[in-house]
Parts: structure tokens; C-alpha cells; sequence
């Protein structure tokens, strides 16, 4: 996360060829830093994968929330893993941290992540690190579950009714 072009370049070319990514930074010219996904070639494939901006225009390369300090990017990934064909979405993210507004604007950027990611919800788990300050009573949860595997992971809940935690 916060991954600046330096360290784009450094991680790139010291994990290639074993190692592949996606995701750009956060500019409109998709410099600067970014939330880029690295994976194992020798475990995974890569189905689908690309960076998004944390807005009300996703799409639009350098947009940002009006509520926001920085402009902030998410970038997802779908992966296939080779050993059991097991299919899962792993989502890279550093929610807002410089405006006065950081508690709404995180909210809106965690809910533009959950729009996008809720058409897959029946289709895979989404796996999503935890780099991310839920502020109290802000309706947005990290709950730590397991896997189909076993393995712990965090997941996002963002509630209608923050006064009501999930279980």
C-alpha cells in the first residue's frame, strides 16, 4: 500500500519473472503512489484485475471524492489458484487519511469499494488487508473470519445502522 514509483520499480523488476502484478498509481498520468497487487505466477492466475479510483467516477483516471485529502485508488484483483482451482478476489487499498472529512470520506470510498465488489459476492470470497481506521459509530466493520481453507482473512461489512455491529 502507498507503493511510490521507486518502489513500483524496485518491486517489479526484483520479484520478475516468478512474480507478476497489476495496478498503477493514483494520478491521472497513473504515476505516483498506488495500491498494485504482486501474486506468484507459480500458484495463481490472474483472471481479471485493474485499479479503480476512489470517487464518484471510478473510471476517470485521477478523480477523487470532494470529501477526500488525497486522491485514493483501489485496485482488485481475481485470482484462480492452481493447486484446487479455488477462485477468490483480493482487493489493495489505503483509505483517506488527510482531510478533516476522513471519516466520511472513508466511509464513501469503503462503500464505492463494496458497490464494485458486491456483483462477485456469490461468486468468491473477498479478501481485503486491513489497512483501514473504521472510526466509531462510522457503520464500517473489519471482521477477522476464515476461509473456505481455513486460513484468516479480513473481511469488509459496512452496515446501514452503525449502531448495530456485526456479530
Amino acid at each position: 500500500q502507498e507503493c511510490n514509483d521507486k518502489w513500483f520499480t524496485n518491486l517489479t523488476n526484483g520479484l520478475a519473472p516468478k512474480y507478476g502484478h497489476i495496478g498503477y498509481g493514483r494520478e491521472k498520468t497513473y504515476k505516483g503512489e498506488g495500491t498494485p497487487i504482486f501474486y506468484n505466477r507459480d500458484t495463481v492466475t490472474l483472471l481479471e484485475g485493474d485499479t479503480k479510483w476512489l470517487s464518484e467516477t471510478p473510471e476517470v483516471a485521477g478523480s477523487k471524492l470532494s470529501t477526500a485529502g488525497y486522491l485514493r485508488v483501489f485496485t482488485y484483483g481475481i485470482f484462480k489458484r492452481h493447486s484446487d482451482g479455488f477462485i477468490f478476489m483480493h482487493i489493495n487499498t489505503h483509505t483517506d487519511t488527510g482531510a478533516t472529512t476522513s471519516k466520511q470520506a472513508r466511509m464513501e470510498e469503503l462503500r464505492i469499494i463494496q458497490e464494485f465488489s458486491d456483483p462477485y459476492k456469490d461468486l468468491m470470497p473477498k479478501l481485503l488487508p486491513k489497512n483501514i481506521a473504521p472510526a466509531k459509530n462510522s457503520g464500517i466493520f473489519i471482521k477477522r473470519t476464515a476461509t473456505p481453507i481455513g486460513k484468516p482473512v479480513n473481511l469488509l461489512i459496512i452496515m446501514a445502522t452503525p449502531e448495530t455491529p456485526p456479530d
